[in-house]
């Protein structure tokens, strides 16, 4: 594979910032899912 195409892999804390944004998008779906009642 070409990983020298993919700067995102040379990102310091590119696995953290990978785990927030998925959490907060998890997050954000639960609640939004709660709030139009379909939980």
């Amino acid at each position: 594979m070409n990983f020298k195409g993919m700067p995102e892999l040379e990102w310091t804390h590119g696995y953290l910032a990978a785990w927030i944004l998925m959490i907060v998008v998890g997050v954000s779906l639960y609640l939004w899912f709660l709030r139009k009642k379909m939980f």
